[in-house]
């Protein structure tokens, strides 16, 4: 009798062990997949909006593939100001980048309320904007608003291998000291959260400004310097199908979370700033937004489905379960928007609230997975492969996880995780020059500073000689 291959019928084990029972390892097999996620979650970039921006957090959670298309849609924003800017400088870039980032700074304030191309048009003119004289201020603008964004990309870097270095702990003795039982489905779980690398690259790359009233501060200060109108102070919303009712007008800090504060909200996603609406390119970016869910979908599916009982298993339908809602969530989000059923701060409400339906029951569901939910006979037993019939339980599994430990989980992981970082510099090589524009080296700013410096300076003692003449 060769007994490794014994096997328990699967009303023999439900006789023995009853129908489901928790497992006994729960810290050792939450640390896999939870010490990774709350190191990944801690690194993601947020708004300075006070407490609220936490509930970016929700969003992040309750609906990724939304908050991916925000923050490329951001990038593109970012793109699309370059691509403008070249109207007015084509042959110099410094001059191009400079413009650039002070049209990015203008789109930061009034993204959703830039309805016409004149909008850029009128900025320019009236801020003089052929002039060196006005461009000084240009410089002088470019440089505050580079010296006031976060730059935490490295600490990101350290947090993503320390979250590749936890899951390969899980499966490789010599560097996670072993495991208290089989790890496939800590790991499986562990791969379908794997899209937040990604995320926490992206939502570093674009950084953030380190206070809520930075960008619009600046920009008025701009506007007042360059005899431009100064972005407004009020926001409105209308509640149900387009109904503005009485109050609903908000104060533009208070209204950031929804009119562009938190890049991985943005909910007028056919809009461009160069008002143009591009269907092509809109569903090319929202499907891109679904790949990295999709790969971490793949990772964890694949390697659940080399678990005991090898195959489709009890595990698979909370995957399938969550990966659907995420579909759901993503689509609520923007056609609740598209159809004006509920815009401003009425849809962020509205969206935060299916975000917490969805994500709190999600994290819930991992947890008891892990904690042994689905640890009963019925879904070791292989019942959708065997049938009630043939289903039985393997009662030796150490050779099949040592195998796959060995082979197949290491395999899966790198290329999961290695798809991941992969898209990442996809989306940071097609939008370079989106990312370029706001990402200054000190080195560049120092020679930018010194450039207005003198010319302050000269400014003075041309006035001074002026008055000295008359």
């Amino acid at each position: 009798m060769n007994r490794e291959n014994l096997t328990l019928t699967l009303p023999g084990c439900e006789q023995m062990c009853g129908h489901q029972t928790w497992y006994w390892d729960l810290g050792p097999r939450i640390s896999t997949w939870l010490v990774p996620i709350l190191l990944l979650v801690s690194n993601v970039d947020l708004s300075p909006l006070d407490k609220r921006r936490f509930m970016a957090i929700i969003h992040l959670v309750g609906d990724p593939i939304d908050s991916f298309w925000s923050l490329i849609h951001k990038l593109d924003a970012w793109e699309q100001c370059y691509k403008l800017a070249g109207r007015w400088e084509n042959e110099s870039e410094r001059r191009r980048r400079i413009i650039a980032n002070v049209f990015a700074a203008f789109e930061e304030i009034e993204g959703p309320e830039i309805f016409s191309e004149d909008y850029w048009n009128t900025l320019a003119e009236r801020s003089g904007l052929t002039h060196d004289d006005t461009f000084v201020e240009w410089t002088r603008t470019a440089i505050e608003l580079a010296d006031s964004r976060s730059d935490e990309f490295l600490r990101t870097w350290l947090a993503i291998i320390l979250y590749i270095w936890q899951v390969v702990a899980s499966f490789v003795p010599e560097i996670g000291g072993g495991n208290t039982s089989p790890p496939g489905g800590r790991i499986g779980t562990a791969m379908f959260i794997s899209w937040l690398v990604p995320a926490v690259l992206l939502s570093n790359a674009l950084g953030s400004f380190t206070s809520r009233r930075s960008c619009y501060n600046i920009i008025h200060r701009f506007a007042e310097r360059t005899k431009n109108v100064g972005p407004p102070l009020r926001r409105r919303s209308s509640q149900f199908r387009g109904k503005v009712i009485p109050g609903s007008a908000t104060d533009m800090f208070e209204a950031l979370a929804w009119t562009g504060g938190i890049y991985t909200f943005r909910p007028w996603k056919f809009q461009y700033i160069t008002c143009e609406r591009n269907v092509k390119k809109t569903l090319c970016i929202g499907i891109l937004a679904t790949v990295p869910v999709c790969i971490a979908m793949i990772g964890g599916f694949v390697i659940i489905w080399y678990t005991l009982p090898n195959g489709f298993n009890c595990r698979h339908f909370w995957l399938i379960a969550i990966f659907t809602a995420w579909y759901f969530s993503a689509f609520i989000t923007w056609y609740s928007n598209a159809s004006r059923f509920v815009t401003g701060k009425y849809h962020w409400r509205f969206v935060l609230v299916k975000d917490a339906l969805i994500a709190i029951p999600s994290v819930i569901v991992i947890f008891l997975s892990s904690a042994g939910l689905f640890n009963s006979c019925f879904c070791w037993s292989g019942y959708f492969q065997y049938g009630a019939a043939g289903a039985r339980i393997l009662l030796n599994s150490a050779p099949f996880y040592d195998f796959n430990d060995r082979t197949l989980y290491p395999g899966v992981v790198s290329v999961c995780l290695l798809a991941q970082i992969c898209y990442f510099i996809f989306v940071a090589i097609r939008w370079r020059n989106g990312l370029h524009l706001i990402r200054w080296a000190e080195s560049v700013r120092h020679e930018e500073a010194e450039w207005v410096r003198n010319m302050d300076m000269e400014k003075a003692r041309r006035e001074d000689s002026e008055m000295k003449s008359h």
